[in-house]
Protein backbone atom coordinates (compact mmCIF):
# COMPACT_ATOMS: atom_id res chain seq x y z
CA UNK A 1 0.00 0.00 0.00
CA UNK A 2 0.83 3.78 0.10
CA UNK A 3 2.41 5.56 2.91
CA UNK A 4 -0.37 7.73 4.28
CA UNK A 5 1.89 9.31 6.94
CA UNK A 6 5.51 11.28 7.49
CA UNK A 7 8.42 9.49 7.57
CA UNK A 8 9.55 8.40 10.88
CA UNK A 9 12.94 7.59 10.33
CA UNK A 10 14.69 10.62 11.55
CA UNK A 11 11.87 11.58 14.37
CA UNK A 12 14.17 10.82 16.74
CA UNK A 13 16.07 14.06 15.86
CA UNK A 14 13.19 16.25 14.98
CA UNK A 15 11.08 15.45 18.19
CA UNK A 16 11.38 15.33 22.14
CA UNK A 17 10.17 11.92 23.82
CA UNK A 18 7.14 14.11 25.20
CA UNK A 19 6.52 15.69 22.04
CA UNK A 20 6.61 11.67 20.28
CA UNK A 21 4.18 10.58 23.07
CA UNK A 22 2.15 13.28 22.94
CA UNK A 23 1.70 12.63 19.34
CA UNK A 24 0.79 9.17 20.28
CA UNK A 25 -1.53 9.97 22.77
CA UNK A 26 -3.37 12.72 21.28
CA UNK A 27 -3.06 12.32 16.91
CA UNK A 28 -5.15 14.85 16.63
CA UNK A 29 -4.41 17.51 18.83
CA UNK A 30 -1.39 18.81 15.81
CA UNK A 31 -2.28 17.48 12.23
CA UNK A 32 0.77 18.93 9.68
CA UNK A 33 -1.77 20.20 6.97
CA UNK A 34 0.08 17.64 4.37
CA UNK A 35 -0.94 14.69 6.56
CA UNK A 36 -4.68 16.17 6.99
CA UNK A 37 -7.21 13.72 5.55
CA UNK A 38 -10.20 15.06 3.83
CA UNK A 39 -13.40 13.35 3.24
CA UNK A 40 -15.26 13.06 -0.35
CA UNK A 41 -18.33 12.88 -1.68
CA UNK A 42 -18.71 11.47 -5.10
CA UNK A 43 -21.93 12.19 -7.21
CA UNK A 44 -23.18 8.83 -6.95
CA UNK A 45 -23.12 9.16 -3.08
CA UNK A 46 -19.92 7.25 -2.39
CA UNK A 47 -17.75 8.86 0.61
CA UNK A 48 -14.55 8.25 0.61
CA UNK A 49 -11.91 9.89 3.48
CA UNK A 50 -8.10 9.47 3.39
CA UNK A 51 -5.00 11.56 2.44
CA UNK A 52 -4.89 13.08 -0.54
CA UNK A 53 -1.74 12.33 -2.36
CA UNK A 54 -2.27 14.06 -6.03
CA UNK A 55 -4.48 16.90 -6.63
CA UNK A 56 -4.38 18.45 -10.00
CA UNK A 57 -7.21 19.72 -12.37
CA UNK A 58 -8.27 16.36 -13.32
CA UNK A 59 -9.37 15.08 -10.42
CA UNK A 60 -7.36 13.98 -7.16
CA UNK A 61 -5.80 10.68 -5.52
CA UNK A 62 -6.68 9.37 -2.29
CA UNK A 63 -5.08 6.66 0.17
CA UNK A 64 -7.41 5.67 2.56
CA UNK A 65 -5.99 4.45 6.22
CA UNK A 66 -5.38 0.66 5.06
CA UNK A 67 -2.77 2.01 2.30
CA UNK A 68 -5.56 1.61 -0.96
CA UNK A 69 -5.22 4.14 -3.67
CA UNK A 70 -7.94 5.58 -5.06
CA UNK A 71 -7.80 8.27 -8.11
CA UNK A 72 -10.95 10.61 -8.53
CA UNK A 73 -12.12 12.57 -11.19
CA UNK A 74 -12.78 15.77 -10.72
CA UNK A 75 -16.12 15.41 -12.34
CA UNK A 76 -17.27 13.11 -9.36
CA UNK A 77 -16.50 15.15 -6.92
CA UNK A 78 -19.64 16.68 -5.43
CA UNK A 79 -18.10 17.95 -1.97
CA UNK A 80 -14.78 17.75 -0.07
CA UNK A 81 -13.75 18.94 3.67
CA UNK A 82 -10.66 18.39 5.17
CA UNK A 83 -10.69 16.27 8.37
CA UNK A 84 -11.09 17.48 12.17
CA UNK A 85 -9.56 14.36 13.40
CA UNK A 86 -5.93 12.88 12.65
CA UNK A 87 -6.14 9.42 9.97
CA UNK A 88 -4.02 8.49 12.66
CA UNK A 89 -6.04 5.94 15.23
CA UNK A 90 -7.04 7.64 18.94
CA UNK A 91 -6.36 5.46 21.33
CA UNK A 92 -3.47 3.57 19.84
CA UNK A 93 -1.86 2.31 23.03
CA UNK A 94 -5.11 1.34 24.55
CA UNK A 95 -4.25 -2.46 23.84
CA UNK A 96 -0.02 -1.91 24.71
CA UNK A 97 1.22 -3.06 28.10
CA UNK A 98 2.85 -0.37 29.74
CA UNK A 99 6.23 -1.99 28.69
CA UNK A 100 5.11 -2.40 25.13
CA UNK A 101 4.35 1.55 24.93
CA UNK A 102 7.63 2.56 26.63
CA UNK A 103 9.59 0.11 24.46
CA UNK A 104 7.45 1.98 21.39
CA UNK A 105 8.41 5.28 22.79
CA UNK A 106 11.90 3.82 22.30
CA UNK A 107 11.79 2.84 19.15
CA UNK A 108 10.77 6.08 17.97
CA UNK A 109 13.11 8.13 19.69
CA UNK A 110 16.08 6.20 18.28
CA UNK A 111 15.02 6.63 14.81
CA UNK A 112 18.29 9.04 13.80
CA UNK A 113 18.85 8.66 10.19
CA UNK A 114 20.09 12.07 8.99
CA UNK A 115 17.51 14.08 7.05
CA UNK A 116 18.19 14.62 3.48
CA UNK A 117 19.35 17.85 2.32
CA UNK A 118 17.24 19.71 -0.42
CA UNK A 119 20.19 20.24 -3.23
CA UNK A 120 22.29 17.27 -2.24
CA UNK A 121 20.67 14.49 -3.87
CA UNK A 122 22.11 12.88 -6.77
CA UNK A 123 20.06 13.01 -9.68
CA UNK A 124 19.28 10.79 -12.30
CA UNK A 125 22.14 12.17 -14.73
CA UNK A 126 24.19 12.44 -11.29
CA UNK A 127 25.99 9.84 -9.99
CA UNK A 128 26.17 8.87 -6.23
CA UNK A 129 29.73 10.49 -4.77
Amino acid sequence: GENVGPDLSSIGLQRTAEEILQSVLQPSAKIDDKYRGRVVLTTDGTVISGLVVHEDSEGITVVDGAGNKRVIPQDEIDSMKQMEKSVMPDRLLNEFTAQQAADLLAFLKSQTKPLALQGNLPTADQPTP
